[in-house]
């Protein structure tokens, strides 16, 4: 994170609610696994499937998508276990107003928000500059970055067919037509 967003920082909403707007996805909304399609670059570009699975939610929905991508099953592995742990991370949102003090703030920086007396990470997912910063945020948490790849997938190729040299064997074979010229 590279601030730290106390209360007294945020800028009072016109409203009369809280000056910060927090929302959490429903966990039937959000997907109970993802499932990738991509190419393996080592079995003739075939395709791999690659899933990453939630196992106790409330949820039966399944994310698939392809992608036209040529990389390991290992990598394609850590990526999507990658993916569905961001889906729901991210499912928390927070909508705030800042002081053009944070003008140095971009989307995609990360902040530590604090509320109710713990701190948050949020990503900065949109910036709008009016009288004051509008800020749109997703919760993020820096632990699902430093997943490992996973095991890698067993390669079975098949042989290489070796030909030997070449056999050359001339055919003096008799003539069935004798209409047919002889060179032919």
């Amino acid at each position: 994170p590279i601030a730290t967003i106390t209360p007294d920082d945020l800028v009072a909403a016109r409203r009369e609610d809280e000056d910060i707007e927090l929302v959490r996805g429903q966990e039937t909304e959000l997907p109970r696994a993802i499932k990738w399609r991509l190419t393996r670059p080592d079995k003739k570009y075939e395709t791999l499937t690659v899933e990453a699975r939630r196992i106790s939610v409330d949820t039966a929905r399944i994310h698939s998508e392809a992608f036209p991508i040529v990389t390991s099953g290992a990598e394609a592995d850590m990526r999507c276990r990658r993916a569905l742990m961001e889906t729901w991370v991210q499912r928390e949102t927070a909508k705030f107003q800042l002081p053009p003090k944070y003008l140095a703030l971009d989307p995609a920086d990360v902040v530590l928000i604090e509320h109710d007396g713990r701190q948050i990470e949020f990503r900065l997912a949109s910036v709008a500059d009016q009288d004051a910063r509008m800020i749109d945020a997703l919760r993020t948490d820096a632990v699902i970055y430093g997943a490992r790849p996973g095991p890698e997938r067993d390669v079975n190729l098949p042989p290489p067919t070796v030909y030997g040299p070449p056999v050359l064997a001339m055919m003096d074979l008799p003539i069935i037509n004798e209409d047919v010229p002889d060179y032919r």
